[in-house]
């Protein structure tokens, strides 16, 4: 149902997790409510694709505090040249690239799958958040490490990015939610695997509720 936050009865008390505004308590009390009709809603979709939107989201904050690092590599001085030319920061960043890249493109996978109507978007979406999570959180922690410790003073926009990232690739069960069904999947495919080719058919991917199923073609 939806309740509207300025009835009458709602009190909204704001939160601060990891350090980041943006969460609140929310009381109820005697408040109306307008009942929506879900029969056509997949709840489990729904889900999904908040958890899409939020690894999107952590995406661009990795990718943002990565730019600042990269910026603040060449401009920052120790022992007589920029700390971008010491080998050990050179190797944070590369991979820090390689990891965002990856989590750009699975992410725009699924999500040019789902567009299409492609129903194969829910398990390229459980692949991104499985993936994308740890390689975010790495990222985030290579990019302070780059900063050192300007990076976590609240008067830089780093440290922002930071919390951000922890906070929207744990939300909604994160990466272990998504392993544990591209697990149950995985289960149900090595049957498939095990046969020899001739026998195989050709496989689609599915999801009954919040169950993987495989189809045969």
């Amino acid at each position: 149902g939806l309740v509207r936050l300025d009835a009458p009865g709602v009190v909204l008390t704001p939160m601060r997790t990891m350090g980041a505004w943006g969460l609140c308590e929310v009381r109820l009390n005697s408040v109306p409510l307008t009942l929506l009709q879900l029969e056509s809603t997949n709840v489990d979709d729904l889900r999904l694709e908040a958890q899409a939107a939020l690894l999107g989201r952590a995406y661009g904050a990795a990718r943002r505090a990565f730019e600042l690092a990269v910026d603040y590599a060449k401009q920052r001085h120790q022992f007589g040249q920029p700390i971008g030319k010491f080998q050990a920061i050179q190797h944070k960043l590369a991979n820090g690239l390689i990891a965002l890249e990856g989590v750009r493109l699975i992410l725009d996978h699924a999500a040019r799958l789902h567009d299409v109507g492609d129903r194969n978007w829910r398990y390229f979406s459980d692949c991104a958040v499985a993936f994308g999570g740890d390689a975010l959180r790495r990222v985030s922690l290579e990019t302070q490490h780059t900063f050192g410790a300007i990076g976590y003073a609240e008067e830089h926009e780093a440290a922002q990015h930071f919390k951000r990232v922890h906070l929207d690739t744990i939300a909604l069960g994160g990466a272990p939610d998504a392993r544990r069904r591209l697990a149950r999947l995985h289960r149900q495919l090595a049957p498939y695997l095990l046969c020899p080719p001739r026998l195989r058919f050709k496989l689609r991917i599915g999801y009954c509720g919040d169950e993987p199923m495989i189809c045969n073609q």
